[in-house]
């Protein structure tokens, strides 16, 4: 209690960020979502307006995570039993997200652009990561693994995951803007269209998956942005769409 999100699943890492305690506010939340937004942020900025959160930044500093997760696992690849235990946390990690993707966030954004992302064959990608995974499966179910062989199938999934990553970061941005007119409008359809009914789909899991990206990111930060700022925008955006129960957990 007192304690962010975000600081409370990094603990322990010499990044870990220390933003300010904000239960107190939640908890005077009325309505909660709307205070959940309006809430000053809970990381100092360097300019003198606060950044406005971006809820769909979720999605793609969530990318930013499994590439970092990606990168763990390259340097596991000689240590079979530590590749295996990173690869069933990232498998269940990416599961939440893919889900999410498949029964929300495409069915939303598909429904302001007439059908883009499925025109695009998006979805479609997901099907051939499964199966690109399932090889991947199949090697650590060997005895004994073959070391030449995990790390073959390894690089046909990463190489294909992050392609596919690239795909849809291409094309969904420019559809968010048209899900609402503002970013407070952006962040209720965000929480109502995608982290209310993933929160609600399998409890416990979007937990997980949170922490998982929290740690990803604390540990090897993103593409663009050193750790405490990849990890601020991604829990900026979940903040912004999250009612205060949900963020207090």
């Amino acid at each position: 209690r007192g304690r962010s999100k975000c600081t409370a699943l990094a603990a322990g890492s010499p990044h870990a960020c220390t933003p300010a305690p904000c239960s107190s506010r939640m908890e005077s939340a009325s309505p909660a979502f709307s205070a959940a937004f309006l809430q000053p942020p809970l990381y100092p900025q360097s300019v003198t307006t606060p950044n406005p959160p971006l809820p769909f930044a979720v999605l793609r500093n969530a990318h930013e995570g499994l590439r970092a997760g990606i990168k763990e696992l390259a340097e596991l690849t000689d240590d079979h039993v530590a590749f295996s235990a990173a690869w069933q946390s990232y498998q269940r990690a990416l599961e939440v997200h893919a889900i999410m993707e498949d029964r929300d966030v495409f069915k939303l954004l598909d429904s302001v652009s007439n059908g883009a992302v499925t025109a695009d064959g998006i979805p479609e990608e997901h099907a051939v990561d499964h199966a690109n995974a399932a090889a991947i499966e199949a090697a650590l179910n060997t005895d004994p693994i073959d070391g030449a062989v995990l790390k073959e199938v390894f690089e046909q999934w990463s190489s294909y995951h992050l392609t596919h990553l690239a795909h849809e970061e291409k094309v969904m941005p420019p559809i968010v803007g048209k899900t609402a007119s503002t970013p407070e409008g952006r962040a209720r359809v965000f929480y109502e269209k995608v982290v209310t009914p993933s929160d609600a789909r399998n409890p416990g899991e979007f937990e997980f998956f949170v922490g998982w990206i929290v740690r990803q990111l604390n540990a090897r930060g993103s593409t663009a942005n050193p750790a405490i700022t990849a990890v601020r925008v991604f829990a900026h955006g979940l903040q912004a769409a999250s009612d205060a129960a949900q963020w207090a957990r």
